[in-house]
């Protein structure tokens, strides 16, 4: 990964050539060689080929998630979207995955090297990147108006966290990974991009996150240890003084500890319910999405997609909606999971089904599921809540 700053002239030129070169074409008209736009509430993705565009859409939306819910600042609104380019033509000779760029006045862009070599994790890792650049400069200001402060192990531990709730069977190869080598000290201090001797950094990273979280502190003790470390402030010795342990022996100890028990009853834990449900009703959602040459909708039913359902576009949305579910149904809740595979079949229903009752079918078959899922879980938080009885 390479960060490099650019002039505010130059982005603004850039992005505004990207947005010259997109026609407004029917489903009729399109062509693979056109640019293809998508944008979310948090990223604008920009590429020749309409599924990659479609796919790096949806994850980036599951990706801020997930980012925002680990450092409690789901009420986070950003000032401006990050431009993701999808590099097909692998003009970067640097053989970078991803490169960062940020303008003068705080754009961001990443350049990614979009090709077969290309693994899950570092485009995951290239999108939290994007995005805690971003949202370093709207939280801390100037800190990160030059290139991200932010210590490797947070960035590795944020995206190796968004890549194992896609991936939960791989949660326990982590912590073995973690154990494999010695743990490096050098890690608390390690920038993005620099390699250790030996070094697992993205398991020993997420197993140092995972380790942090379960110490007996509050939760603005432990967010203000991840977010010193995303301002570059964080040490090795400010993080054993928080938690009172006197020595890196004590703390090596303790380490060794924490991976065998992890290792022995880690099985790939669910998302909790708030957190299913929420994932599941933003994959229903395209009230916040913008697809040029399809009607903005007030409401985008079944009845409306159905009428939009040859549109080249949104075939790569739903495309790309149904992978990303298939991706997570050993991960979601069990309670949310007959309701998940019902908005999958009701996706896929729409780019194959002859008939619109088809579809109006499964959708409904989705609602039901969905309207009973809550109630059950309406009544487990009641349950948890009310006093325990004498």
């Amino acid at each position: 990964m390479r960060t490099q700053r650019i002039s505010g002239t130059q982005f603004i030129q850039l992005f505004f050539i990207c947005l010259a070169l997109i026609p407004a074409l029917s489903a009729s008209e399109w062509k693979p060689s056109d640019l293809i736009v998508s944008e979310n509430r948090y990223f604008e993705i920009v590429g020749h080929d309409a599924p990659s565009v479609a796919y790096v859409a949806q994850l980036s939306s599951f990706i801020a998630g997930s980012v925002l819910n680990e450092l409690a600042d789901v009420d986070y609104s950003n000032p401006r979207t990050v431009l993701i380019l999808l590099d097909e033509a692998g003009t970067d000779e640097s053989n970078l995955s991803y490169q960062v760029k940020i303008s003068q006045l705080g754009f961001v862009n990443v350049s990614i090297q979009w090709d077969q070599k290309l693994e899950l994790y570092s485009l995951m890792e290239s999108l939290v990147v994007g995005f805690i650049q971003a949202y370093g400069y709207a939280s801390f200001g100037n800190a990160y108006l030059e290139g991200s402060p932010a210590k490797a192990w947070i960035i590795h531990a944020l995206a190796s966290t968004a890549y194992l709730q896609l991936r939960p069977k791989l949660a326990r190869s982590f912590y073995f990974e973690a154990e494999a080598v010695s743990f490096d000290f050098q890690l608390f201090e390690a920038e993005l991009g620099q390699a250790l001797p030996s070094h697992h950094i993205s398991e020993q990273s997420f197993a140092l996150y995972r380790w942090i979280n379960k110490q007996p502190l509050s939760a603005d003790e432990k967010q203000c240890i991840f977010r010193s470390a995303l301002l570059g402030t964080s040490s090795a010795e400010s993080l054993f003084k928080r938690i009172a342990i006197p020595t890196k022996i004590e703390f090596l100890r303790l380490w060794s500890e924490f991976l065998k028990v992890e290792q022995s009853k880690y099985q790939g834990q669910f998302m909790e319910l708030n957190r299913s449900k929420e994932w599941l009703e933003s994959l229903a959602r395209f009230s916040e999405m913008k697809l040029k040459g399809i009607p903005q909708y007030t409401n985008l039913n079944a009845h409306n997609l159905w009428a939009e359902r040859n549109s080249p576009k949104l075939r790569r949305v739903l495309e790309a909606r149904i992978e990303l579910i298939s991706m997570a149904l050993a991960r979601i809740n069990p309670l949310y999971y007959n309701a998940a595979q019902s908005l999958a079949l009701t996706y896929k229903s729409l780019l194959d089904a002859s008939y619109e009752w088809e579809v109006i079918s499964l959708f409904s078959e989705y609602l039901d599921t969905m309207d009973r899922a809550q109630t059950v879980h309406e009544q487990i938080s009641k349950a948890l809540e009310s006093p325990q009885s004498p």
